[in-house]
């Protein structure tokens, strides 16, 4: 055997492993497919940037196309995947992977590998749409099969989600920054030949056509000129427009993106209280605003209520944990992990925390209650139920960021942006 087709055989076994580890973790433990990639890299040294590019690669467009996968496998093997146990061979998974990326078309060497694997042609798919192209690849196994779009999601979540929301999925979004240093950044970006776009009505973000690179490494961003941060989220900050001098709450900062984009938005005057009941997401969050330089980021860990004397603030952030359905497109194998119980676990916790902190504000203060979920149940319901329950606060007009048109106090990320989407509720305390 000649030493490049051991390195192939090699690498291949890498992506089998990685897959394996993935779907194990993701089924058995519930954690996010990033989470589970990050442990098999720390666990598997050997691998080298192209076995991570590969791996990246193939197994995110498998994840991507999972209710495919799923159908194709048939019952008796979903379920086991499903069940958390790995107890299948290599042979299935290399053919889930092999159809997964005859299907995508985009990954040639790693549908060359699954092919030489499972000592296959690699296919000529000819078909216009993917979903013709997925019965093609199956047909390239052996099985007469016909796919729809609808089944690239979970059955249950049809009526709860835009209707073309399963195709989204199949498109991984690109990577946005939110920029505090233009001219700096933009010229390490073109010094290192990395593409980039300007973002029609978002004058501080940078789009990055490559969402794998790891920017991290650059100058420009260990000097805090910019910091990742999904358009959404740079949207529901805008929507939030806090000014200079304010005092802002974000009670479920978590690691601080948001944060930091109020803390920046109000050029690094006022203060942001960044509040949440992990202390290791703050201790990273202060890490963050050390190196970016802001001065006016507060930290205070709480039990899930306010701590005690607090004194009001001009606005509160209220990013309340969700079950992530609008960042399906960044993590595509949560949804066959998620359940409508819980949706509904999740709009009864949002609700208690919204009742718990949206008292911080001061009166005439405003509220800002926003997710990353794509169900109503998490959103508008939320503040509906909120709403009827508290008299001291109504739905106030804001600024859509997208269009620059009014808002009639809630806002949704257009599907059609490319990013993220997340929703926003804009209240205010008249009492």
């Amino acid at each position: 055997m000649e030493l490049s087709e051991k390195k192939e055989k090699a690498q291949f076994h890498l992506l089998l492993s990685a897959t394996r580890s993935v779907l194990t973790g993701l089924f058995k433990s519930g954690n996010p497919a990033d989470r589970e990639l990050a442990a098999f890299y720390r666990n598997n040294r050997q691998c080298g940037s192209r076995d991570r590019a590969l791996i990246n690669s193939a197994l995110y467009i498998l994840l991507r196309h999972l209710g495919w996968v799923r159908k194709l496998a048939g019952k008796e093997l979903s379920s086991v995947i499903e069940s958390g146990e790995n107890n299948y061979t290599n042979r299935d998974l290399a053919a889930m992977l092999f159809f997964a990326l005859a299907v995508d078309g985009t990954a040639e060497m790693p549908l060359k590998l699954a092919a030489k694997f499972i000592e296959l042609p690699v296919p000529e798919i000819s078909a216009f749409s993917r979903t013709e192209r997925a019965g093609q690849a199956a047909a390239f196994l052996g099985i007469n099969m016909n796919f729809s779009k609808e089944e690239l999601l979970p059955e249950w979540t049809k009526k709860l989600l835009p209707a073309d929301y399963a195709e989204k999925i199949l498109i991984r979004p690109p990577m946005y920054l939110r920029v505090n240093d233009m001219e700096s950044t933009t010229a390490e970006l073109r010094a290192k030949d990395i593409k980039f776009e300007e973002v029609e009505n978002f004058p501080q973000a940078l789009a990055i056509s490559n969402p794998a690179l790891n920017v991290s490494t650059l100058t420009s961003f260990q000097n805090g000129s910019f910091e990742i941060q999904d358009l959404a989220s740079q949207a529901i900050v805008r929507f939030c427009n806090p000014r200079k001098g304010e005092r802002w709450f974000d009670p479920c900062a978590g690691a601080g993106g948001k944060t930091l984009a109020i803390a920046e938005a109000m050029q690094r005057t006022g203060t942001v209280l960044a509040g949440d009941i992990r202390e290791k997401v703050l201790l990273e969050l202060k890490k963050r605003a050390r190196r970016a330089g802001y001065p006016n980021i507060q930290t205070k860990q709480h039990d899930g209520r306010p701590p005690r004397g607090l004194k009001p603030f001009d606005g509160v952030l209220i990013d309340a944990p969700c079950t992530c359905s609008g960042v399906w497109r960044r993590n595509p194998g949560n949804p066959w992990i998620l359940t409508p119980q819980a949706v509904t676990g999740h709009a009864k916790l949002q609700l208690e925390i919204l009742k718990n902190f949206a008292g911080c504000v001061k009166t005439g203060g405003k509220v800002i209650y926003a997710t990353c979920s794509a169900f109503a149940e998490e959103n508008e319901d939320v503040i509906n139920a909120f709403l009827a329950q508290d008299d001291r606060f109504i739905l106030a007009e804001g600024i859509d960021p997208f269009t620059g048109k009014k808002s009639s106090g809630f806002m949704h990320v257009p599907e059609n942006s490319g990013c993220d989407l997340m929703f926003a509720a804009l209240l205010e305390r008249k009492k």
